[in-house]
């Protein structure tokens, strides 16, 4: 296989992510039992791997950029397994902050095609793997034969069920919880905290930051009955990193203050991720990191602070173009949302105009709500993503809270528009979806390679 067939291949299976062909209605063991059965048939090489493992609602991409930044700066080779990319398939398996290479990832999945085919004839009533899960048995593999010192594996949905839960982590993340994937997941915080506490292994520690009562007694109660160590962490003295509050611009770039205080030193340092959610994950990423042990590495404040200075992760209040300011936020919730809002009333203060695409899953009015004071006007697209909200439908929604809105067939269309309405010295701010984000970056020339749009939407063919 090449490149462009390897993509062809993994995407003709079902994918729950773009909402095509997924029609697995088999019980949840058997999909449990499915990615076991493929990794096996490859050499089990998550047995291999001393893993971080991280799930969440909101922040746990951020959170497992920052901990993979933190473990690569005191010298470890570490594995970063996230989903969804932005603009390459190859950007959700990473080590030390490199995609794996097209023609690596066209060879293992040509490689991985066999053990497909074996588990199609050894465990048919299981039915053939998802795309989500051929790609973490890629990571797995690949991870393991690069000789990883730390994989740092992000949940795809969920927890209990998700395919990443066959590892044995040395530590377990649980970030932001908020009502998501309900159909899925259940339509209570309390059910949905039950799925993410699945990653809670016996006697390994666990981090996560402060919950709703509901989604901690979950926690809890999980982590108690494992006898697994909790600990949650917020700021001020709940943790060793605090903020001065102050968000601005460093280098023409959003930045934000952050002490971090520890083994008696104190270390000034400005993230690159900005936001009271972002020091909130970037605590949770700096316990997760002491949580790892010193037979793994010594983390000492100096590798915390030139890890966390130095988090790349795209896409989250990102400044693509000045003149006017264009920012990128890849928030995809109403608490995200929220957040972003906070965020941009501290950085961008006045209106601004928004362009706005969200999947059609999500609760669109409730998003629109929570950003709309901010903006003059709203710009509505759709991505390319298959489950994109139709316009007509994010206009109607703007429409009901009196957001004045304009609707476009695409993200390239309506960021246009809202550049000339803003002005030289105007800011545009586009958010709903990560997918809305990537679109934008690629319209700004900033993505430097693009997976071809056709297979990003292809029908699977298993």
């Amino acid at each position: 296989m090449n490149y462009p067939e390897a993509l062809q291949y993994i995407y003709g299976f079902a994918d729950l992510e773009r909402g095509v062909g997924f029609s697995d209605r088999s019980p949840a063991r058997y999909r449990f039992q499915r990615i076991g059965h493929l990794l096996r048939e490859i050499g089990d090489p998550h047995q291999r791997l001393r893993v971080a493992h991280v799930t969440g609602s909101n922040g746990k991409g951020s959170t497992s950029a920052m901990l993979a930044a933190i473990a690569a700066a005191t010298g470890l080779r570490v594995g970063l397994y996230t989903q969804p990319h932005l603009h390459t398939f190859r950007e959700r398996i990473m080590v030390n902050a490199q995609p794996i290479a097209p023609d690596e990832f066209a060879n293992r999945l040509d490689k991985l095609a066999a053990a497909v085919a074996a588990g199609r004839q050894r465990h048919p009533a299981e039915g053939d793997p998802t795309t989500y899960e051929i790609a973490t048995a890629v990571a797995f593999q690949y991870f393991a034969d690069a000789g990883v010192d730390l994989a740092v594996i992000e949940v795809g949905m969920g927890g209990t069920w998700d395919a990443t839960n066959v590892v044995d982590p040395t530590v377990s993340v649980i970030t932001s919880l908020s009502l998501e994937h309900t159909a899925i997941l259940g339509n209570t915080l309390e059910a949905i905290a039950g799925e993410k506490a699945g990653i809670i292994k016996a006697s390994r520690p666990v981090v996560t930051v402060p919950q709703a009562p509901a989604a901690m007694q979950v926690i809890e109660k999980r982590a108690r009955d494992l006898a697994a160590p909790l600990e949650v962490v917020g700021t001020g003295d709940r943790s060793p990193l605090d903020s001065d509050g102050e968000i601005g611009w460093a280098a023409g770039r959003p930045a934000m203050s952050a002490r971090l205080q520890m083994d008696g030193q104190c270390f000034d340092l400005q993230m690159p991720l900005v936001g009271a959610h972002q020091l909130l994950n970037a605590a949770a990423a700096v316990a997760a990191a002491r949580a790892l042990g010193p037979d793994l590495a010594e983390i000492k404040p100096a590798h915390i602070a030139r890890g966390l200075a130095s988090t790349v992760w795209p896409a989250r209040f990102e400044l693509i173009e000045h003149n006017p300011r264009v920012i990128v936020d890849a928030a995809h919730s109403p608490d995200a949302i929220r957040q972003t809002a906070v965020t941009l009333a501290a950085l961008a203060p006045g209106p601004v105009q928004l362009v706005f695409g969200a999947a059609a899953d999500k609760d669109v009015a409730a998003m629109l709500r929570g950003i709309a004071p901010a903006a003059s006007r709203a710009y509505v697209c759709a991505s390319r993503h298959p489950r994109a909200a139709p316009p007509a439908d994010l206009l109607e929604a703007a429409a009901a809270i009196g957001l004045p809105a304009l609707a476009f067939d695409s993200v390239a269309a309506a960021l246009a528009a809202a550049r000339e309405a803003a002005g030289p010295e105007g800011t545009v701010l586009v958010t709903g979806s990560i997918f809305v984000a990537a679109a934008a970056r690629e319209a700004g020339g900033l993505a430097a390679e693009v997976d071809p749009p056709v297979l990003f939407g292809a029908v699977p063919t298993r």
